[in-house]
């Protein structure tokens, strides 16, 4: 399904077809786990960042290792490196 906010910013179905959503909020992803392709866990979004120049989404920072943010390490993701599951 995709989902699009209607004029009071109520999530609708637009009833697009294709992998993912045409358009989602970008804090829905703030969170989500990141794998590879042999499904091991590298880390979790923590924000994305806009080219403001663009309007394009740069790249997305991702955190890794750590307990409770502390002594994790941050990364530089770009975007074209990751895909919606």
């Amino acid at each position: 399904m995709s989902y699009e906010r209607d004029a009071y910013g109520n999530y609708v179905d637009t009833g697009h077809q294709g992998p993912g959503p045409r358009l989602m909020g970008a804090d829905t992803l703030i969170g989500d786990h990141v794998h590879n392709l042999q499904n091991e866990h590298l880390g979790t979004v923590k924000e994305i960042m806009l080219d403001m120049q663009t309007g394009h989404v740069a790249y997305v920072v991702m955190a890794s290792g750590g307990v409770l943010t502390m002594g994790e390490k941050l990364f530089a993701v770009p975007w074209e490196a990751l895909t919606l599951d």
